[in-house]
């Protein structure tokens, strides 16, 4: 059997609560050389799954020297079903492996997406990738690595969000962010951006206005240079906590 799906570890906030894993799903294939009736297919197809396009099918079913064509990847068990009960010579499933996230757009910009076959396009997702985590696979075995924990603490993502929502509301505003670390460690506790993209649609990475704003915005920073500055004059022992500062004009 070919390597056809790359299966990923499981993500989990700190205290292992699940953000990110990995489940079976049906995808639809057709062999456009032995489907018997066109026309049949089409007109069925498009009955029981409706967000099928009747022109783009005709076409993609059109060239009946093809062995193998993907129709719709990842469906949900009743669509798989109805298709099923069609009953009609020339389709057929394939079980592959598809990212899900179980908290929807809670942190989805941290965590990123994947594509249509499982590998990681952005975030997380993206750095998973990168470090050799996700594995090729037959068919739908899981990933043997232990699920990759983030310092991220989804009860205080969801508490931040929250309140970040109500000043847009209260405020009228477009967009908003909120990071919150700790400050004995500098760990990202909580990194919220809003409007926020569901990582179960990777196509919201496409979207300029969900852009992540956190790392992706440019911002003055104001009053954050005298926080560096006495940072900076603490370390190189230039003052003292007690210190004080004369900043008169002269």
């Amino acid at each position: 059997a070919r390597l056809s799906a790359w299966a990923r570890p499981d993500v989990v906030d700190r205290h292992g609560r699940l953000m990110a894993t990995d489940r079976a799903v049906n995808s639809l294939f057709a062999d456009p050389h032995i489907i018997l009736d066109l026309d049949e297919v089409i007109e069925k197809v498009t009955t029981v799954l409706p967000g099928f396009n009747a022109g783009e099918l005709r076409q993609t079913l059109a060239d009946r020297s093809r062995r193998f064509v993907w129709l719709a990847r990842g469906l949900g068990a009743r669509e798989a079903q109805a298709v099923h009960e069609l009953g009609l010579p020339g389709l057929g499933f394939r079980t592959e492996l598809r990212r899900y996230y179980p908290l929807g757009p809670l942190a989805g910009h941290v965590l990123g997406a994947v594509s249509v076959d499982n590998r990681g396009l952005a975030g997380i997702e993206r750095m998973l990738d990168d470090e050799g985590l996700a594995q090729p696979v037959r068919g739908t075995e899981r990933n043997t690595r232990p699920a990759v924990r983030l310092a991220l603490d989804i009860g205080v993502q969801h508490a931040v969000a929250e309140e970040l929502r109500r000043g847009l509301k209260q405020f009228g505003a477009v967009a908003a962010v909120g990071l919150i670390l700790g400050a004995r460690t500098g760990e990202i506790v909580a990194a919220v951006s809003l409007p926020e993209i569901d990582p179960n649609r990777p196509a919201d990475l496409l979207d300029p206005e969900l852009i992540e704003r956190l790392t992706g915005g440019t911002f003055e920073l104001g009053s954050v240079y005298k926080i560096l500055t006495i940072a900076l004059a603490l370390e190189y022992g230039l003052v003292q906590l007690d210190s004080v500062l004369h900043v008169r004009l002269p």
